[in-house]
C-alpha cells in the first residue's frame, strides 16, 4: 500500500486540501471558498459546521483527484 500525505489549510475565506507522494510531489487538490456571516458591520464570523463539511469535501476531491484511497 503506497502511503500518502494529506496537508489541510483552513483559513478565514478559504479552505484547501492537497495530497503529497513522499516524495513531495502533489497528487491532488481542491478548494472552496468559506462563507463569512455578517451579524453586523465590523463583526465577521464563519460557520464551524460549513467549514468542517467544506474541509471534509475538499478532502474526498483532493484524494479522488489523486485517485488515493482514504485508507
Amino acid at each position: 500500500m503506497a502511503e500518502f500525505f494529506l496537508g489541510i489549510d483552513a483559513g478565514s475565506t478559504m479552505v484547501k486540501s492537497a495530497v503529497f507522494s513522499p516524495e513531495g510531489r502533489e497528487v491532488g487538490v481542491a478548494s472552496r471558498k468559506v462563507p463569512l456571516l455578517v451579524p453586523q458591520a465590523g463583526h465577521n464570523e464563519i460557520d464551524m459546521e460549513s467549514l468542517w463539511r467544506l474541509t471534509a469535501e475538499t478532502i474526498r476531491d483532493a484524494l479522488d483527484q489523486g485517485r488515493v484511497s482514504g485508507r
